[in-house]
């Protein structure tokens, strides 16, 4: 990785090359200065780093090859800056080499006050040994990372990753997925290995339909190539299927389908046919959709077995086969038939009824379903005799019930069961002709008129003699089941015409329903083939044998010309039209086509339980997917072979969400609305003043809101200045340490001289010493009063320039005060001597007795003074009357009043003060600040 040219300065070259060229003396860098601006940096007589912004000793370097030094800076004080370039000082102070950053390439980065510089490069010499500068012993360097050292890496852009050669740089998540395995996709050339241990919850690879739709499938499709023209390219061949029958829990179903027929290169599902269904239960249903819930094998059309279907195991077997005409069971051992139910009956039924009935407790019913419940053998009659039951009569062994009788008749020709005409139980026999045999050749003749025979007990052929139901030619012929007089079963032969070549009188068992209704036709066997055609399928409980003997075995499956065969080379299934798939017995190895199939034999498996390891590129097709368990923070789904514990990777936190977690800490969620980080998010630093989509970093806010309010004065109620602030105190600054803020008071029109602003111009910035200092506003105590800026209202006045209190013009009010104490004589005139007259006439009371009403008590009464009898208090009172006195008037009459001078004298006036030390309005106080940095 190639290193930053350092530019060795002069001064350095003197100072590290050893007297008489004769090497390279050692020496220790002791400070790294740091440029704030842009400067020349091939100027080989620097003595020192221009646009200095100071010198820091929080640096480490390390030698990583022996012209390459690699070092790491770190600032943690709260200054701000844009750094430009460096400069190396060496322990005697010489400015060894120099740095600056191309101007086309802006600032190497940028401090703000809160944030840590952490800057780590490749210092690259040409012409000396750089492992004779030394560094201090600081812990934090981050040297180039290699295979055997932890550092700094550089990321890798996509063609670099394509191409696969770099072996330094390192791949994102998003170049390594364009260039593995994408997320949304991928191929795989190679085999594919998916290693992982697992629960019984787990899976090495799961294959997963999307979530948010009702009946969707998880699909696996195979490929291949033909194998008899010169097309190689891979075609849809046969796919797996798996999903829910209805989608009710329980119903499970996995479906192998085939391509049928025609092309399928729009590889389309509905081009496909399905050749087996395995369903929930553990039921297999070969070419049919219709799942009875109960066999566990059903056939949705023909199954042709050659050879005989043997049942059971050990040293008793039994089969089944048939020739030309007749089916058989049979046993190499005992037969046993009947019921295990403790309460199990066995009936013994022909003509399609029962005939013959053991009861659990062992008693037979012969003929009837009534039990008398003691009787061993009971039949629908008398059966009486000691020997031989014998008569030389004709007619003999009548029974008579009701208006029948019925009777044996031996003619000498044939023997009879004869029955009479209804009403004469013991004339002669009717024309029915129920059942008889030819004495001469012992034929046996049951129901010759057609009107139905029902036995109640078994039907016994001896010796391999047949039991035929015989009938016309084009007469079909039929023997029934029933429950009771309902029809449940038939067997029949049809009654098609037998025009040669063995057409004509297949062989049918048919089913009834309750109502005694034609219900189903599950088996047939053609006369002319032999086929036996199962419309319903069938359920196989043990072996199913086919061609066991010798040969080869087949089954043909489905609407095409293909079928599943063994042998004793291999098993499989062949056609001649649409492929094949082997298995060799010999060579233990799977073919399709009569090619090989790769298998543990020839490729690393990828095992269910044991996973497996993939050596080459995986590519998925168009529309195929990957699917991986849930996971979590602690154990990702998708992590990194050589990510240590604990992982890191991707993980499904719910539907719709996925999350990234780094050392078992999640970090971000992706949703469809939107992405989470739960860590800090870092990333690329706009350039200022972008108005794109781009997302903001801190540093690009901190930036934009400085440099928007750079020397803004804000008021709060607060006693310490917030972050980015300084009190409004007039300090005097650094030039260095506040640069932007420098910058604005050079540009704000309001920069005055030192002696200005000590003269009065406190609200403007200072130029301080005028070279390395300078001076806020001094807003403390101060009232705010906008500039007039050429209104007229507050006129002459310079911007921040600071103004006394007055008061304006105005007029007070005045009072006299009061004089010490004197006299002020006073006089009337005399009008004569005159009297006045009194006139009296004269006033009287008047005096009232008020009398009570009469009461009862005491046995008396008592009333009022009229009455002459008081006996009680009496209440006595007078009225109220004015006095008639009044003083007479003597005519009129005036009198003349003055008063004397008191002599000369002033009264003193006296105006109160009023109000305190200033003029002020009403206020709240609040901290001025201004914004720094």
């Amino acid at each position: 990785m190639a290193g930053a040219l350092i530019n060795i300065t002069d001064a350095g070259r003197a100072a590290l090359v050893a007297p008489g060229n004769a090497g390279t003396n050692a020496h220790r860098i002791a400070e790294i200065g740091l440029s704030t601006g842009l400067f020349d940096a091939t100027d080989r007589t620097l003595k020192k780093l221009p646009n200095e912004l100071k010198r820091i000793a929080t640096f480490a370097g390390e030698n990583v090859a022996f012209d390459t030094i690699h070092v790491t800076l770190r600032d943690d004080t709260p200054d701000q800056y844009k750094l430009y370039g460096l400069g190396l000082y060496l322990e005697n102070g010489v400015l060894f080499g120099v740095y600056c950053q191309n101007a086309a390439d802006g600032p190497i980065m940028e401090k703000s006050p809160a944030a840590l510089l952490l800057l780590s490069a490749d210092m690259q010499f040409a012409t000396i040994d750089a492992a004779r500068l030394v560094f201090g012993d600081a812990s934090f360097t981050n040297p180039p990372a290699t295979t055997e050292r932890q550092g700094v890496v550089e990321l890798a852009t996509q063609a670099e990753v394509n191409a696969g050669a770099d072996d330094s740089r390192a791949i994102t998540p998003k170049t390594a997925a364009a260039r593995y395995a994408a997320l949304t996709g991928a191929v795989f050339t190679g085999h594919v290995d998916a290693a992982a241990n697992v629960a019984d919850t787990d899976a090495q690879l799961n294959i997963k339909a999307a979530s948010g739709a009702s009946g969707r499938e998880a699909k696996l499709r195979f490929y291949g190539t033909f194998g008899n023209n010169a097309d190689t390219g891979t075609r849809l061949v046969a796919s797996i299927r798996a999903g829910f029958d209805g989608g009710i829990w329980g119903k499970e179903y996995l479906d192998f389908c085939l391509n049928y027929g025609a092309s399928n290169d729009a590889q389309k599902d509905a081009l496909q046919g399905r050749v087996l269904r395995l369903a929930a239960g553990g039921r297999a249903l070969f070419n049919t959709a219709t799942d009875d819930g109960t066999n566990i094998a059903q056939f949705g059309g023909n199954v042709s077995t050659r050879g005989v279907h043997t049942f059971g195991f050990g040293a008793t077997v039994a089969w089944a086969n048939t020739d030309a005409t007749v089916a058989y069971f049979r046993s190499n051992g005992h037969v046993s038939v009947g019921s295990e139910a403790a309460a199990g009956f066995l009936d013994l039924c022909a003509g399609a009824a029962a005939r013959a009935r053991v009861l659990p407790s062992g008693r037979v019913l012969i003929g009837t379903a009534s039990d008398d419940g003691s009787s061993l053998v009971q039949a629908a009659g008398n059966v009486r005799a000691s020997g031989e039951v014998q008569s030389t009569s004709s007619n003999t062994f009548r029974t008579v019930t009701g208006a029948y009788g019925a009777f044996v008749r031996n003619d000498g020709n044939a023997v009879y069961l004869m029955q009479t005409a209804s009403g004469d139980q013991y004339g002669g026999y009717n024309n029915f002709r129920p059942f008889y045999w030819n004495l001469a050749t012992g034929a046996v003749n049951i129901d010759e008129t057609g009107a139905s025979t029902t036995f109640g007990g078994p039907v016994i052929v001896k010796n391999s003699k047949p039991f035929a139901v015989r009938g016309d030619a084009g007469v079909q012929r039929e023997i029934q089941f029933q429950t009771g007089t309902a029809l449940r079963w038939k067997l029949i032969t049809d009654g098609a015409a037998e025009s040669g070549s063995n057409a004509g009188s297949d062989f049918y068992i048919q089913g009834f329903n309750d109502a005694g209704a034609y219900l189903v036709n599950p088996f047939i066997i053609r006369r002319n083939t032999g086929r036996v055609i199962m419309d319903k399928g069938a359920t196989v409980n043990t072996n199913l044998a086919i061609n066991r003997d010798a040969g080869e075995g087949q089954i043909l499956i489905g609407q095409n010309d293909g079928y599943f065969y063994g042998n004793t080379a291999q098993a499989g299934w062949y056609s001649s039209t649409k492929g094949s798939w082997t298995y060799n017995f010999a060579q233990r190895n799977l073919y399709v086509n009569d090619s090989a199939v790769w298998h543990a034999g020839n490729l690393a498996p990828l095992d269910v339980n044991k996973g497996g390891t993939i050596y080459n590129d995986v590519w998925l097709a168009e529309t195929k997917r990957i699917f991986l368990s849930e996971g979590s923070a602690g154990s990702p789904s998708l992590t990194f072979n050589n990510d240590g514990a604990p992982d890191t990777g991707f993980y499904h936190v719910n539907d719709g969400t996925f999350a990234v977690t780094c050392n078992s800490t999640r970090t971000v969620r992706f949703t469809p609305t939107l992405t989470a980080f739960d860590r800090p998010l870092t990333g690329p630093t706009p350039a200022a003043g972008d108005v794109s989509t781009l997302i903001p970093t801190t540093e690009w806010v901190t930036a934009a809101i400085g440099a928007a309010t750079i020397g803004q004065i804000v008021m709060e109620p607060r006693t310490a200045a917030r972050a980015g602030y300084l009190k409004a105190n007039g300090a005097t600054l650094k030039r260095t340490d506040y640069p932007a803020l420098w910058v604005y008071a050079q540009a704000s029109g309001a920069l005055v001289t030192e002696a200005q602003w000590t003269g009065g111009r406190w609200g403007c910035f200072s130029s301080g010493d005028g070279a390395t200092t300078f001076r806020i506003p001094e807003l403390r105590g101060e009232h705010l009063r906008c500039w007039d800026d050429g209104r007229g209202v507050d006129g002459s006045r310079e911007i921040g320039s600071w103004q006394d209190s007055q008061n304006r013009s105005h007029a007070h009010g005045a009072s006299a005060g009061a004089v010490g104490d004197h006299v002020h004589g006073a006089w009337t005139d005399a009008q004569g001597w005159h009297a006045h007259g009194v006139s009296d006439y004269g006033h009287g009371h008047v005096t009232n007795i008020n009398a009570r009403p009469a009461q009862a008590g005491d046995g008396k009464g008592y009333f009022g003074p009229a009455g002459g009898n008081v006996s009680r208090i009496d209440e006595w009172g007078s009225s109220v009357s004015q006095s008639n006195i009044a003083i007479n008037g003597d005519g009129s009459h005036g009198h003349n009043v003055g008063i004397g001078g008191g002599g000369s004298h002033n009264h003193p006036i006296t105006v109160n003060a009023d109000g305190g030390a200033e003029t002020r309005v009403r206020t709240v106080t609040l901290l001025a600040m201004i914004r720094a940095y």
